[in-house]
C-alpha cells in the first residue's frame, strides 16, 4: 500500500519500506496488531516482534502477504 496507508489488525503484510527506525525488515510476513497508537509486528516465521507508532507506520510502504 502506498505511504500514508495504515494496516488492519489481524492483517498479514510484508513491507517494501519499512518504518523510520524500525526493527521490522523488508520482505518479512508480519502479523498486525494495533494497540493505541502503536502498531506491534509479529514475524509469522519466528514469533518476534516489534513495535511501531502509527506516525512511522504511515509513512512506510507495505502489501498485503499472500
Amino acid at each position: 500500500m502506498p505511504a500514508g496507508s495504515l494496516p488492519a489488525d489481524g492483517a498479514l503484510i510484508t513491507f517494501d519500506v519499512v518504518p523510520v527506525a524500525s526493527w521490522a525488515s523488508p520482505g518479512v510476513v508480519y502479523r498486525v496488531e494495533r494497540e493505541g497508537s502503536y502498531f506491534y509486528f509479529r514475524n509469522e516465521r519466528t514469533g518476534t516482534g516489534t513495535h511501531d507508532k502509527a506516525w512511522a507506520v504511515a509513512r512506510s510502504t507495505w502489501r498485503h502477504a499472500a
